[in-house]
């Protein structure tokens, strides 16, 4: 009879364990303070009768889960970006969207508004826009499918486009050279991308060259790639990313930050700088402070890289906005003037395993100059991703790097940069 009892109350722990995991998880916290949350409670409530606490966790996990059944309802306000309504995650550890979707959203303001809103000029950045994001069936950015593509484009949400109708992607301008590119871009880091067009390769009929495109904004810090980590937490941490998947964790993640950011002592998350014509342009401090980094250990994405080099056809830099409108920055000596470190890093790796390489830097400098007596930009003001301009001004320089180059094979690869320029400075 005590064992009975014994395995009963095991029963009941293991389910409160399993449901206290759960709704830790749904909140904030990283996954390692989920844990240490999840270890501390589940101690301090150990000789609580575990029904009580089982069924008390189990109707507030309950709770949030009806309410993650009605968010969808209200996703329009919700979420300012269609992208962030429709995303998903793969369980192999990378994001995609919704497939098979059609929407169009009266975009209010840019990125650099929901982050900067405390700044005092950031009202002046608001640019409005209608958006259409279209999916295909494997849920990226694309309105077709074909069964072949001269290139497919891998990358973060500069290649899906965020900030963007679906006329106005890399893919779409890329198109515009006669250049059939599918859009496999969608938010995560380095490892992601690759992670994604290997499970492409299983799952998907589809294609083409591979281009892979790295973001000096986000994409070499906080590298979650360098760790080789055991089964066991590789699982976990896919559960983790599913559950902050969730409408209800988003939403609370969202509204927390926001809280925390009004109950900080700090200064703004962005700069605004004033443009010739008098117009503000504001860029987002995470990214800017990125860019003015000056070493980078470049070890952990040479492994990562060299894992598929054979998949990879161009290795493509995207610099950040604050490095392509360095001129509005005072000081003249800045890092932001000169290559990025990272972009000095990723031509070396690629020369070293014989990826070409194309750094955008220059191209998106010496086009945002030539258009600003227009008035044009290359990106938006009120966001951190690049406009219309932009994208088409990166699709003239890729092209044109293709045609110079031809890649039909890894040894029909050249160790050298398709752009010399931007590497030799």
């Amino acid at each position: 009879m005590k064992r009975l009892k014994l395995r009963q109350r095991c029963a009941w722990e293991v389910v409160f364990a399993a449901l206290l995991l759960v709704l830790i998880d749904i909140f904030p916290p990283q996954l390692m303070v989920v844990l240490v949350l999840w270890g501390l409670i589940f101690l301090s409530v150990l000789f609580v009768d575990p029904r009580k606490k089982t069924l008390l966790a189990g109707s507030i996990v309950g709770v949030l889960l009806a309410l993650n059944l009605v968010l969808p309802y209200f996703m329009q306000t919700t979420y300012y970006r269609p992208y962030e309504r429709l995303r998903k995650i793969h369980s192999r550890g990378f994001r995609r969207y919704a497939p098979n979707q059609d929407v169009v959203v009266e975009r209010s303001h840019g990125d650099l508004l929901a982050v900067g809103f405390r700044h005092p000029e950031v009202q002046e950045l608001k640019q409005t826009r209608s958006l259409q994001f279209v999916t295909d069936r494997y849920g990226y950015r694309n309105t077709t499918v074909l069964p072949e593509y001269d290139l497919i484009l891998i990358g973060d949400s500069f290649v899906a486009g965020n900030g963007n109708s679906q006329d106005d992607t890399i893919s779409e301008a890329l198109g515009k050279h006669g250049l059939r590119s599918y859009n496999l871009g969608h938010a995560g880091n380095i490892a992601e991308y690759i992670r994604s067009f290997q499970s492409a390769d299983k799952e998907m009929e589809v294609s083409g060259r591979r281009i892979v495109f790295v973001f000096e904004g986000n994409d070499f810090r906080g590298r979650d790639y360098c760790v080789d980590e055991i089964a066991f937490f590789v699982r976990l941490r896919r559960y983790h990313r599913l559950l902050r998947e969730l409408h209800i964790s988003r939403f609370i993640s969202a509204i927390s930050s926001k809280f925390s950011i009004v109950a900080a002592d700090t200064s703004p998350a962005i700069t605004v700088k004033a443009l010739p014509d008098g117009r503000k342009m504001g860029f987002f401090n995470e990214y800017l402070n990125a860019a003015l980094e000056t070493s980078f250990n470049g070890k952990c994405l040479e492994n990562l890289l060299q894992r598929a080099e054979d998949a990879i056809a161009m290795l493509v830099f995207i610099p950040t906005k604050a490095r392509t409108y360095s001129f509005l920055f005072e000081d003249p000596q800045s890092n932001l003037n000169g290559v990025s470190i990272y972009s000095r890093e990723s031509s070396r790796i690629a020369a070293k395993l014989g990826i070409p390489y194309l750094d955008l830097t220059e191209p998106l400098r010496t086009r945002s100059m030539s258009l600003l007596p227009a008035g044009k930009l290359t990106f938006w003001r009120d966001d951190s991703h690049w406009n219309p301009e932009g994208i088409r001004a990166a699709a003239d320089v890729i092209a044109l790097a293709l045609k110079k180059t031809s890649i039909t094979s890894h040894e029909d690869r050249t160790a050298a940069p398709v752009d010399s320029r931007s590497n030799e400075r």
